[in-house]
């Protein structure tokens, strides 16, 4: 696997490393985004466009999401 990647993707192993640690530390920042989008809407200090202003996402994707609503 590592020969396919660095051959094929990569110039090397490090370039390899830094950019799956890039894609892992992004993911993480967007699901904890999301969390705290999530908590404070249902609390209701935040309204759902600003939930969905945090989260990047629409609001009908982030009312479904939320909420559970199957059809709006």
């Amino acid at each position: 696997m590592e020969d396919h990647l660095i051959g094929t993707y990569y110039s090397n192993l490090s370039d390899a490393i830094r950019d799956g640690l890039r894609k892992i530390l992004a993911e993480y920042r967007r699901k904890n985004e999301v969390e705290i989008a999530a908590t404070l809407y249902k609390e209701g200090k935040i309204t759902l466009r600003e939930a969905a202003a945090i989260m990047d996402a629409p609001c009908e994707k982030l009312l479904r999401s939320l909420v559970g609503w199957a059809y709006i």
